[in-house]
C-alpha cells in the first residue's frame, strides 16, 4: 500500500500509516454523494470504530464548487480525507459508479480489494 498524505475537510492533516482496516475510496462525485448518505446513516464515529477510512477524489472539482462543497462537507458526521491532486488515487483500481474498498493488513499490505456500490448495497457488509 503506498503511503500517502493528505488534508480532511477541516484542513487538518492525514497521513496513512498502517493500522488502517479499510480504506474506501471515492472517485466521482454522484458515487460520492450516495456514499456520504449510507457512512452517515452509520453509528457516530462508526468509520473510525471499524478502523476504516473515507478518501474522496475532489480533484477535477473547480474552485468555486469547493467553496460551496467544503462548508457542507464540514457538517458531515464523519472525516473525509480529501485527494485533491491527480496523482493521489491514480494507483488504485476503481469501477464506474463503485466505492474502491481496499481491505488491508496490519502492516498496510492490501488483502482485498471489494467494490461497494451505495446506490444499492449497505456499507456495513464491507467494513466488517
Amino acid at each position: 500500500m503506498p503511503a500517502f498524505s493528505a488534508k480532511d475537510q477541516f484542513g487538518k492533516d492525514f497521513k496513512f500509516a498502517p493500522g488502517v482496516k479499510f480504506l474506501l475510496l471515492g472517485f466521482d462525485m454522484s458515487t460520492c454523494k450516495a456514499a456520504n448518505a449510507k457512512i452517515a446513516a452509520l453509528d457516530k464515529g462508526g468509520l473510525e470504530q471499524r478502523g476504516a477510512v473515507y478518501v474522496m477524489d475532489i480533484h477535477t472539482m473547480p474552485a468555486i464548487a469547493k467553496v460551496f462543497a467544503f462548508p457542507k462537507m464540514r457538517k458531515y458526521p464523519f472525516r473525509v480525507v480529501l485527494a485533491e491532486s491527480e496523482d493521489l488515487l491514480t494507483p488504485f483500481p476503481r469501477q464506474t459508479g463503485k466505492i474502491t474498498v481496499l481491505v488491508l493488513a496490519p502492516e498496510g499490505t492490501i488483502r482485498a480489494i471489494h467494490y461497494w456500490d451505495p446506490a444499492t448495497e449497505e456499507l456495513s457488509k464491507s467494513i466488517e
